[in-house]
């Protein structure tokens, strides 16, 4: 495969690292009934090469999630226009469709340009430490992503470093190796009351240099906000490609 259907694979299965999953002819069920609020734990991925009738596998995706008592979910295949071209099907089910647009996925490429001054204590977390709650994802209105992260962390193959300030966890990034030949970066974000203060700078420019000087090949990722794509093209990241993404869910 190239790099694009390397990359493209490991999106669509990447969350067998924290989810339970069930694997299906037409795609996969991912679901946790221990996390509710984590989409990337709770929803269906579909092989749409593999699906000769999309009414018969929605009606299963939709009874499967609704036996757990989990909200039935959908991500898009990375065909532009799929769900919309479904729409009508996806509504008739009660599924609404939320087009996120275009994502750009980014691969590091370049030199590492970020200029630092060295503020944070940075260590790889083996085992959970409820202040990774208590400190970040509590405060940061990011719950959700305590129970994946609880079961991230079990994986030989992910990376998960936190920064400390003394004893307070103040920002965390993470990324993991794939077995398809890439290494997704997963995860950056400093605690609310830190921001502003370059952690998460300091945060990419170590995780950077630990791929590179571990040989972890082909690191990619994509962008939450602005900032965060900011400082991933200070550290080397460039465009490879582009593809929509969205999702159809049933509240």
């Amino acid at each position: 495969m190239d790099l694009r259907a390397v990359i493209l694979k490991e999106e669509a299965e990447f969350q067998k690292l924290f989810a339970h999953y069930e694997e299906r002819e037409w795609g996969i069920l991912f679901f946790n009934e221990q996390a509710p609020a984590s989409n990337d734990s709770n929803h269906a991925v579909l092989y749409p090469e593999k699906i000769a009738d999309f009414e018969t596998v929605l009606i299963e995706i939709k009874d499967f999630y609704t036996s757990k008592k989990l909200s039935p979910r959908l991500y898009q295949p990375f065909i532009n226009g799929y769900f919309s071209e479904r729409k009508e099907i996806l509504n008739r089910h009660g599924f609404e469709i939320k087009i996120f647009g275009l994502t750009g996925f980014f691969v590091l490429t370049a030199e590492n340009s970020i200029i630092i001054k060295p503020q944070l204590d940075i260590r790889r977390i083996k085992q959970w430490d409820e202040r990774l709650a208590t400190d970040v994802y509590i405060p940061s209105d990011e719950e959700y992503a305590i129970e994946p992260e609880k079961n991230n962390i079990k994986n030989e193959n992910y990376y998960l470093f936190a920064g400390f300030l003394g004893d307070e966890i103040v920002a965390v990034i993470s990324f993991h190796k794939s077995k398809y030949g890439c290494t997704r970066f997963d995860y950056i974000l400093t605690s609310i009351k830190h921001r502003g203060k370059g952690y998460a700078k300091e945060m990419m420019n170590f995780a950077v240099e630990f791929c590179k000087n571990n040989g972890f090949e082909n690191c990619y990722t994509w962008f939450a906000s602005p900032y965060s794509e900011k400082i991933a093209y200070e550290a080397g990241f460039r465009q490879l490609f582009e593809v929509e993404t969205g999702t159809a869910f049933c509240e």
